[in-house]
């Protein structure tokens, strides 16, 4: 049993036994619960799309050798600010995918720009100061989105009804 398992991961390979078994459960799922499956197909290509970002994100972090947890939570939160204004304006399709991504590249450079020389005078102490800088980014992005006034209704708190 085991080695057929192991010859079919062999023959279709993992990648694909992945996605085909995601699909399938996805289908299964949706018909079971009744849910429209076009409207799960097509959430789950915009969480791939959604990953795939953060993924790219990634890429230059990885390729320089510096670590993930260094810089990564301020590009993040320099792509998220990108993707907020986008929606904010109503921008749509490619065109707002590169302001998006525009936006995202400035804010990324200028806190890469703060954020480098303090990792440089703080040599050894890269992971804490690291951990800090994710966590308090992150709280700070918290209070902003409390503060920040969107008017775009799919941005607008449920609760409060307010941007």
């Amino acid at each position: 049993m085991i080695d057929s398992l192991k010859d079919i991961v062999k023959a279709v390979g993992l990648p694909r036994l992945t996605i085909v078994l995601f699909l399938v459960g996805l289908l299964v799922i949706g018909f079971v619960n009744e849910l429209p499956v076009s409207m799960l197909l097509g959430n789950s290509l915009v969480r791939i799309g959604m990953n795939g970002v953060m993924v790219l994100a990634m890429v230059p972090s990885v390729q320089s050798g510096v670590g993930l947890n260094f810089g990564l939570p301020l590009g993040i939160i320099g792509g998220l600010l990108g993707m907020l204004v986008v929606m904010e304006f109503r921008i749509g399709g490619f065109l707002g995918l590169g302001i998006a991504l525009l936006i995202a590249g400035i804010l990324g450079v200028a806190s890469g720009y703060v954020y480098g020389p303090i990792l440089n005078r703080v040599r050894g102490q890269e992971m804490m100061i690291g951990t800090y800088v994710g966590f308090s980014i992150v709280a700070a992005m918290c209070m902003f989105w409390i503060l920040a006034p969107f008017k775009n209704p799919e941005m607008i708190w449920v609760i409060s009804g307010k941007g």
